[in-house]
């Protein structure tokens, strides 16, 4: 299954949405916003995002952390809204893994 092309839905709000849109296509911006205030005070203290995990699903929402790599080499998790943890992750090309139990609980109803 490691291969196998497979997705879900995960309803998002639209500022998170749009940064992960401008955080893709590479869109500068003015200002820095939330999630690229976050990005660069991990790159400041020496850290990078590691990998994103889409950990569980319950009543309706999902749950993530950022696996986070400190400078020393210490590796963290930080708790997360998925929509918050893909946006920061996007524009640095992190992983996003899910774990398999909410890919099974979040497509069993899907045709």
């Amino acid at each position: 299954l490691e291969n196998e092309a497979r997705s879900f839905p995960i309803v998002i709000g639209l500022p998170e949405a749009q940064a992960i849109d401008r955080r893709l296509r590479g869109l500068p911006i003015d200002r820095p916003q939330t999630h690229d205030l976050l990005a660069s005070m991990i790159t400041a203290l020496g850290g990078e995002i590691d990998r994103i995990t889409i950990t569980h699903l319950s009543d309706s929402t999902f749950f993530a952390e950022l696996t986070v790599r400190k400078g020393d080499g210490e590796v963290i998790q930080i708790d997360s809204r998925p929509s918050d943890a893909i946006a920061l992750g996007v524009a640095s090309d992190t992983p996003i893994y899910v774990a398999e139990e909410v890919i099974e609980s979040a497509t069993r109803d899907i045709p």
